[in-house]
């Protein structure tokens, strides 16, 4: 199954990695675990980090590792 794009949450997730106030430079190269990332939140800081990853370029040379951390693969799939 595969999840169609939600233009709204692009629309959120690109204002999330385009605020000032996190510093993503920081977060190169580093690995990130995320626990609940079949939630709400979770899912959310999962999508914000990959979509940071495709958009600066010093993630592209030293990408953020992310860990989603779940408990149910079917959940994660449907996320």
């Amino acid at each position: 199954m595969t999840k169609e794009k939600d233009p709204y949450l692009e629309e959120d997730l690109r204002e999330i990695v385009a605020e000032n106030e996190i510093d993503w430079e920081a977060l190169a190269g580093c690995s990130v675990l995320v626990t609940g990332s079949t939630g709400l939140i979770g899912s959310l800081l999962v999508k914000a980090l990959c979509m940071a990853n495709q958009t600066f370029t010093f993630c592209k040379e030293k990408p953020i590792r992310v860990l989603a951390l779940i408990r149910s693969r079917k959940k994660a799939e449907e996320v």
